[in-house]
């Protein structure tokens, strides 16, 4: 059996040799050694000349040689943490993102202060190109969390992607288990809203729907544009072409007063205010991230 130090630095050469630097390759093969062996990194470098299995170490060499390929780290180690959470991924599903949680938050945000909502004897929510389903989950847990009773809430997920449902569920079963069995979430292949019937309808829509350029999808780092699912991050030539299909479908699936709540990319802010703006949507709040861009947006049907 190898020692930690000498794998690692087998590890930190395989990297080295694809083109990641010295310090980003010790560092990286520090990080996956970690996760593997469930421990800190400070225990590795405290424990450098102590043996590990070789089960352990297959699976690092495999992993290590995963990096090498620029394969992202949440599919090599098969999660990823959003909102306090860490979700299950993989390759059928875009990687849970920080932008993204702004959308969680205004999303609550909205929930506490709607006596329209509070007063709901169940709110329905619907998750839309849910992926592993960190946007529902975390808004159901969230609001979950202060009111302390499942039977004031019931949430949906839907997605174009059979595999993508699958890591939504199984999310949903790890971080909610004492979901009632009585109304379970239902799961649904569908594009957009086409699956539902015009019966089914919900207060609060959540969606990170496709919204990158065809020129920008070009520009992307490398590990995004070679390794998420491409369905999940194109939003056609200009990027809008979700937002035109929501503004147009999604009302049919509202109760009145109800809201969708959307993720935006970087500078959209304008255009897709115009597009639900000609479909007669009533604006409501858009919340900025840190750099001050505007990446979640929310709009009101009164039908």
């Amino acid at each position: 059996m190898n020692s930690i130090n000498d794998i690692i630095n087998e590890g930190k050469n395989i990297l080295h040799k694809s083109g990641f630097s010295p310090p980003s390759a010790i560092k990286e093969a520090r990080y996956i050694l970690s996760h593997i062996l469930k421990c800190d990194i400070s225990y590795l470098i405290a424990n450098d000349k102590s043996h590990i299995q070789m089960r352990a170490e297959r699976k690092f060499i495999d992993a290590i040689h995963a990096r090498a390929r620029h394969t992202p780290f949440a599919y090599i180690i098969g999660g990823k943490e959003f909102y306090g959470h860490i979700f299950s991924c993989g390759a059928d599903t875009l990687i849970p993102r920080p932008d993204s949680e702004i959308l969680v938050e205004m999303t609550e945000n909205i929930y506490f202060k709607s006596s329209h909502f509070l007063k709901a004897p169940r709110l329905k929510m619907l998750d839309i190109c849910c992926g592993t389903g960190c946007i529902g989950i975390s808004l159901y847990h969230a609001l979950y969390s202060y009111v302390k009773n499942h039977d004031k809430f019931h949430i949906d997920f839907a997605d174009i992607s059979a595999r993508a449902l699958v890591y939504a569920r199984r999310n949903f079963r790890t971080l909610i288990s004492d979901y009632p069995d009585n109304t379970p979430p239902h799961f649904v292949k569908s594009d957009w809203c086409s699956k539902f019937s015009h019966q089914e309808k919900y207060h609060i829509m959540v969606a990170n729907p496709p919204y990158i350029t065809t020129d920008d999808m070009q520009i992307l780092p490398r590990t995004v544009r070679q390794f998420e699912p491409h369905i999940a991050l194109h939003g056609g030539d200009d990027g809008l072409e979700s937002y035109k299909i929501l503004a147009a479908k999604s009302k049919n699936h509202l109760y009145d007063k109800g809201v969708i709540c959307l993720e935006i990319g970087a500078g959209q802010l304008s255009a897709v205010r115009n597009i639900f703006n000609a479909e007669n949507w009533t604006p409501l709040i858009h919340r900025n991230d840190l750099s001050g861009i505007v990446r979640a947006i929310a709009f009101q049907w009164q039908g």
